[in-house]
């Protein structure tokens, strides 16, 4: 058997290395790949429903990028998500595409009112008003309550009648108003409109306790009344 050289087992070792050297080098780009393909061009695996709803969504915004439809989807998905001004720019887009699409003022007025900016909040509130024909009473609660956080009772009454007009069982709408004539000091009524809250809500507990509340103080006044047509 001849025995190899020196010289070519020096060259073997060589070549073996390089080989070495290579398939690490080659292991290594092939994992950059995979972890710059993950980061960059990978979807994230949705965790709860409204990731899901977000993604599904953002697929049907970039297939059919027109849609007014598949934008409300995706501006209400981000609205659930918490990402309130991406969720404005998309409604814009939406309103752009389709004006008197309804829903789409409101949920951006729904938005503003998440960001702390009412001002923009009512404007939007009263523009689905506008799109729908005074026909949205989303709209009209959230304009009642506007104009209670301000003490404007009388407009907040009219902005509340107005969303019982088109949904007389709106138990919230019931409850914020028996809530507004306590502070407005219009007690019988107050108790009325509690009183409607319970009827088509009866597990309403927060209702029963200001029910409570309402009748001790109608008690008080009474009380109040008889001790001074008695003297």
């Amino acid at each position: 058997m001849p025995i190899k050289s020196k010289e070519s087992r020096s060259s073997f070792s060589v070549k073996a290395l390089n080989y070495l050297v290579f398939g690490l080098i080659a292991g290594i780009l092939i994992l950059l790949g995979m972890i710059l393909y993950t980061v960059f061009f990978e979807k994230p695996v949705p965790k709860s429903p409204e990731e899901q709803e977000y993604y599904l969504a953002l697929d049907l915004v970039k297939k059919n990028p027109n849609n007014s439809y598949y934008l409300q989807r995706l501006a209400e998905a981000q609205y659930d998500m918490g990402r309130y001004k991406e969720s404005i720019k998309t409604y814009r887009k939406a309103i752009k595409i389709a004006p008197y699409r309804p829903m789409l003022h409101y949920g951006m007025g729904m938005c503003y009112l998440k960001l702390g900016d009412k001002k923009n909040a009512f404007k939007e509130f009263q523009e689905e008003l506008k799109v729908t024909n005074n026909m949205n009473e989303l709209a009209w609660y959230e304009i009642g309550k506007l104009y209670k956080d301000e003490k404007n009772y009388e407009d907040a009454e009219k902005a509340f009648q107005w969303a019982l007009k088109r949904a007389p069982t709106l138990t919230d709408v019931h409850f914020e108003l028996a809530k507004m004539y306590y502070d407005w000091g219009k007690y019988d009524s107050s108790r009325k409109e509690v009183l409607e809250t319970l009827r088509y809500d009866p597990t309403n507990d927060a209702a029963k306790d200001f029910l409570v509340k309402v009748e001790e103080k109608l008690k008080k006044l009474k009380k109040e009344e008889t001790t001074s047509s008695s003297r």
